[in-house]
């Protein structure tokens, strides 16, 4: 995550178990937590980031990293 200038992040890396499970689909999501600074205008700020993740075909199948770039908008009030 790269953070605007100012701005802090919680973590800017975070590494999650593989499932127990061979094939897995439950829906999974992401937490962070964003400090802006205490001069920040009100307004929406974009935070780019991504995410790193394996996406295999069948159980015994090819196995692809891939990664996913991602913007997140934040409203400062």
């Amino acid at each position: 995550m790269a953070p605007p200038e100012g701005w802090e992040a919680d973590r800017q890396h975070l590494t999650y178990p593989i499932p127990p499970e061979v094939v897995s689909l439950e829906p999974r999501s992401v937490e962070f937590e964003l400090r802006c600074p205490d001069d920040a205008g009100s307004g929406a700020v974009e935070v780019s980031t991504y995410a790193l993740y394996y996406v295999c075909e069948d159980v015994k199948g090819t196995c692809l990293y891939r990664r996913q770039d991602v913007m997140v908008r934040v409203h400062v009030r």
